[in-house]
């Protein structure tokens, strides 16, 4: 399942309020990018990404610009 939200809403959830654009980076020892298909019940496929890395910039004053 995707794990992208919970941190997102924990990024959001964790700001000052009133701040400037932040710069997040993602901390690779505790990220996961992957997914899960089923097809039809048949079958599963799953997948990963084994290399990465990002970053987020959040202005919680425009969410518009994050």
């Amino acid at each position: 399942m995707f794990r992208t939200l919970p941190l997102a809403a924990f990024l959001l959830g964790t700001m000052p309020a009133g701040a400037a654009p932040t710069e997040w980076t993602l901390d690779l020892g505790h990220a996961h990018i992957g997914w899960e298909i089923n097809h039809m019940g048949l079958s599963r496929t799953v997948g990963r990404f084994n290399s990465y890395d990002g970053t987020f910039l959040i202005d919680e004053e425009n969410p518009a610009n994050s």
